[in-house]
Order: structure tokens, then C-alpha cells, then sequence
């Protein structure tokens, strides 16, 4: 049973650039042909590499799926995997498009950069406009509120 007031919570799904896929699955795919080949001389190195490509693999994995953005009540949710930034829309001081290469939640290039406090991280959403608009909204909603 659902509850017509309360609204649904914005979701930002991250956008992914193909090319950063394809490299890591590349690199991937090397690592395990290199143990392949190794194999015949040598089982334990094989072995060996293929326990830390798929640490790597793993690692990779929990910590950029699900990549995504929530604009919550009162603060911005950002989701990569395991890991959790909750930044109060009061704290942020600028949100802009970016480029930057800087790591981030983020897996494409076309990116978001939002300032709080003195810090930054970068996010990728897939709608990069309607989230910067969407944000900046609530941003200057909160920065009202605790102004009085």
C-alpha cells in the first residue's frame, strides 16, 4: 500500500562511457590469459594470478554497482557500491559540469562537480542537466532555510 503523499525520492542512474567498460574488461582478460599461459610451467603462479584478478574484479565490482544519485529530503545520497556520501544540500557551495579525470563515483567523463565544505567529489549522471538543475533547486532551498 502506497502513501499519496509522499513523493517518490529522484534517482540519478550514473551514465557509463563504453570505453572505460572495455578497458577494464580488457585488462581483465589479459590478467587471465597471462595465468592461462603460465599454467603449464607453473600452477601455483597461475593460480596466484588468477586469486588477484578476481580480488581486483571483485573489488571493482563492489564498489561501483550500483552506481547512483539520490536527491533525498535534505541532503544528496550518492551510491557506488558499498560506499555511501551523504552531503546536506546546506553544505554544498557550487555544483558545475566537469571533465576532470580526478576518481570519483562516477564512470563516465561527462561529470558533475559539487563543492561542499572544502572538499569535491565527482558524479556522472546519465541526465547531467536535469540533475544539476535539480540540485541546484534544493541547494538553494536549504541555503534559505538555514539563512534565517
Amino acid at each position: 500500500m502506497s502513501d499519496s503523499t509522499t513523493a517518490a525520492i529522484p534517482r540519478y542512474p550514473t551514465a557509463i562511457d563504453a570505453w572505460i567498460v572495455a578497458a577494464t574488461l580488457a585488462a581483465i582478460g589479459v590478467a587471465l590469459a597471462e595465468a592461462i599461459v603460465v599454467f603449464p610451467a607453473s600452477p601455483p603462479a597461475a593460480f596466484l594470478s588468477m586469486t588477484v584478478v578476481l580480488l581486483v574484479a571483485g573489488f571493482v565490482g563492489a564498489f561501483s554497482y550500483p552506481c547512483e544519485y539520490l536527491l533525498e529530503t535534505d541532503h544528496l545520497l550518492i551510491r557506488a557500491g558499498f560506499a555511501r556520501w551523504r552531503i546536506p544540500y546546506a553544505r554544498i557551495s557550487a555544483v558545475e559540469p566537469s571533465r576532470s579525470l580526478w576518481a570519483g563515483p562516477a564512470l563516465s567523463l561527462r561529470r558533475v562537480k559539487i563543492d561542499y565544505g572544502r572538499r569535491f567529489v565527482l558524479v556522472s549522471p546519465r541526465d547531467r542537466e536535469g540533475f544539476i538543475e535539480a540540485l541546484r533547486a534544493r541547494v538553494v532551498g536549504a541555503q534559505a532555510r538555514t539563512a534565517h
